[in-house]
C-alpha cells in the first residue's frame, strides 16, 4: 500500500520539476551568438532627396561646385565636378570633390567623372555632379545621362545633377542669365539600413 501511495505523488511532482527547470533556464544572462551581437531591429532612415537639396549646407556645397566648374569652362574645353554626400544624426558632410578630365568639344567622348572610393558606406546618402555649358558644334541634351543613371543604380543612392533648365543647350544659350536646376535620378531615398 505504501508503494502505491508514492506513485501518484511522484507523478504529481513531475510537472513542478519541469516548470522549475524551464523557469531557471530562461534568464537574460544567456550568451548571444556572435553573429547576432549588436544587431537589432532598429532601422536608420536616410533623408529624401528633396530634404537633401533643401539643406542649406548641401545647397551651398552644390553651388560652390557649380561655380568652380564654370571657372574651368572655356571655348575649347570643359570638365565636370562632383562629390559624395554623407548623412548621420541630422548632419551632412561631403567627400573631396572629384574632377573629370578636361574634355574638348570636338571629342566624341562626353565629359565624365570617375568617382572615388566611398569613405563611409553606411553614411552615404546621395551623390552630386554638375554638367557644363556647351560651346561645341550643334547642341547637347540636358539632364542625367545613361552613365549617370547607371552610377546611381550601382551606388544605391539618389543622384543629384545640376544642369540647365532647357531640353538642350548650345553656343547661343543665355548662360550668363541662367541658373542651374537640380535633376534627380535613381532612388529618391536610399533604402533603410538595419543595425
Amino acid at each position: 500500500i505504501v508503494d502505491v501511495m508514492r506513485i501518484p505523488i511522484k507523478i504529481l511532482s513531475v510537472p513542478f520539476v519541469l516548470l522549475s527547470l524551464f523557469l531557471t533556464s530562461c534568464n537574460d544572462d544567456i550568451e548571444e551568438p556572435s553573429e547576432y551581437k549588436g544587431r537589432s531591429t532598429e532601422d536608420f532612415q536616410y533623408p529624401h532627396v528633396y530634404d537633401i537639396v533643401n539643406n542649406l549646407r548641401v545647397d551651398n556645397e552644390m553651388c560652390r561646385a557649380w561655380d568652380r566648374m564654370l571657372s574651368y569652362v572655356n571655348d575649347n574645353s570643359r570638365l565636370e565636378i562632383g562629390f559624395y554626400i554623407y548623412y548621420d544624426k541630422g548632419d551632412y558632410w561631403f567627400s573631396e570633390w572629384f574632377y573629370g578630365p578636361n574634355t574638348s568639344y570636338e571629342s566624341e567622348i562626353s565629359p565624365i567623372i570617375k568617382y572615388g572610393d566611398v569613405e563611409n558606406k553606411n553614411a552615404l546618402c546621395a551623390f552630386f555632379h554638375c554638367h557644363t555649358p556647351y560651346y561645341g558644334v550643334g547642341s547637347r541634351g540636358t539632364g542625367p545621362s545613361d552613365k549617370d543613371k547607371e552610377a546611381a543604380q550601382i551606388l544605391g543612392v539618389p543622384g543629384i545633377l545640376y544642369d540647365y533648365n532647357a531640353e538642350s543647350i548650345s553656343w547661343f544659350f543665355p548662360y550668363e542669365d541662367s541658373l542651374p536646376m537640380p535633376y534627380f535620378f535613381g532612388y529618391m531615398r536610399r533604402p533603410n539600413r538595419y543595425f
